[in-house]
């Protein structure tokens, strides 16, 4: 069989498999990994395993009001809880950059709807079908109270995100007043904490609320640490995978390189036929295996992905094998022995 009227080698078709393969590979190992932690955050209400459980169980709306515009309290979001136990209604108050729900459709509060009561909601997609609209935006009755819809949440699989509302906070306040349950939550345990000291000047610990949700949702203790062992494994497995085959691959270059240095060809043309020839394999690569993946999410084998998780992957391939077969190959090049002896 013939590539660009060149003959194509067993070694050429061998790498061009294996790289489909392990690119394939890569890309469902990081969607089943996003897809774990998403469903444990799921079980978590989506709070990370950091969050702070406090209770308000006397102070009015002003005086939380005044921490959360305080500078030192940033890179966070706070939620008051169970206003709604049935939809998962929840008030939301956020400032600076941490992780954010996804979202279908829509966006999120602008910095000044979020600190302000202004009827806006972010709701999942199960609530989609209770939206009217009214002239050219969308509504949504909530707690008696009709809200604008703005966001829709909602991720490629089926969780509880999807019966979620989110309001802002201050609204909240004044629907189901100041008193209740809320949880502190952020990028990081630092930051958590330090907006949670700020916040226990005007509420409490909820040590109650944390351990019922723990318990309640937690993974047994071995579970994840065996899962972790495995994904290790599946990676040292895709790094000799590329080791061997690039190793393989290029010991079979070997040939055409020693023929070039005879002929004459110049260092840079003998270089750029060999990553001319690598390119080829790459790219045909990325195309099979975007298709063979594209092809297993519209038969709904895996969940959607994100295709910049597919570029991020494959490129860390391709810049991987491109240096697995650049040792061996500038051994082949800088040798002084030009045998044509087949390796």
């Amino acid at each position: 069989m013939k590539w660009t009227h060149h003959r194509v080698s067993k070694s050429t078709w061998l790498f061009l498999l294996n790289m489909i393969l392990v690119m394939t590979a890569a890309v469902l190992v990081l969607v089943n990994i996003r897809s774990r932690n998403e469903l444990e955050e799921s079980k978590r209400g989506f709070y990370s395993e950091n969050a702070s459980y406090l209770v308000n169980e006397e102070n009015d709306w002003n005086a939380i009001e005044d921490i959360l515009e305080k500078d030192d309290w940033n890179n966070g979001i706070l939620y008051k809880k169970d206003l709604q136990m049935a939809e998962d209604i929840r008030g939301v108050f956020y400032k600076g950059n941490f992780k954010k729900l996804p979202l279908i459709s829509g966006r999120y509060f602008s910095g000044e709807e979020v600190r302000s009561d202004d009827r806006k909601a972010m709701i999942g997609r199960q609530f989609e079908k209770d939206v009217y609209e009214e002239g050219d935006r969308q509504y949504i009755d909530i707690m008696g109270e009709k809200f604008e819809v703005i966001g829709v949440l909602g991720s490629a699989q089926l969780t509880r995100m999807d019966s979620m509302k989110w309001i802002p906070l201050k609204a909240a306040a004044e629907l189901t007043g100041a008193e209740g349950s809320y949880v502190v939550d952020g990028n990081s345990e630092k930051e958590i904490r330090n907006n949670t000291k700020l916040l226990w000047e005007v509420m409490d610990e909820d040590v109650n609320m944390k351990e019922d949700v723990f318990d309640d949702w937690a993974l047994p203790d071995k579970t994840p640490a065996l899962i972790e062992k495995i994904y290790f494994a599946i990676i040292a497995a895709f790094v000799l995978n590329m080791f061997f085959s690039g190793s393989y691959w290029i010991r079979y270059k070997k040939q055409k390189i020693q023929v070039e240095k005879l002929l004459g060809f110049s260092a840079k043309e003998v270089l750029a036929s060999v990553f001319a020839d690598y390119i080829k394999i790459a790219a045909a690569a990325l195309i099979l295996s975007g298709i063979l993946i594209g092809g297993l999410i519209l038969c709904h084998a895996v969940v959607a992905i994100r295709w910049q998780d597919f570029c991020l992957v494959s490129a860390g391939i391709v810049f991987g094998e491109l240096v697995v077969i650049g040792v061996p190959g500038s051994f082949y090049f800088f040798s002084r022995k030009i045998g044509l002896k087949r390796a």
